[in-house]
């Protein structure tokens, strides 16, 4: 099954980044995404990484340790990466794992340039 082209909906050097995952978040496409996600949470003009979960039911272990690494470099340079309307099943996951304490998570509504607020 072939996956969209991961993006990042703004360019390097703004204020924020809007990530959409695709429904299907395994195989090939994460380590595309993973260099993408690396590479805007490393620019320093970079503030926001939303990543855009809706229709998500699970999130490959790699792509969880990809979004961590990436919640870090951008905690390093007073950035925040929001994940967004997570399924219940992702919920659960990043609860069970305790990423929710590490990663900011919001089921309300958010779009580019919205603040997220946990609900």
């Amino acid at each position: 099954m072939a996956h969209p082209e991961p993006s990042v909906g703004a360019p390097s050097g703004s204020a924020e980044c809007w990530l959409p995952l695709p429904t299907d978040c395994r195989g090939p496409y994460v380590l595309e995404l993973r260099q993408r996600l690396l590479r805007q949470a490393a620019d320093p003009d970079v503030r926001r990484i939303v990543v855009e979960c809706a229709g998500v039911e699970e999130l490959a272990p790699y792509l969880l340790t990809v979004l961590v690494a990436a919640s870090r470099m951008l905690r390093a340079h007073g950035g925040v990466l929001d994940l967004i309307h997570p399924s219940d099943a992702v919920q659960r996951e990043l609860d069970r794992l305790g990423l929710a304490k590490v990663l900011t998570v919001s089921r309300g509504s958010s779009s580019p340039g919205e603040q997220v607020s946990p609900e």
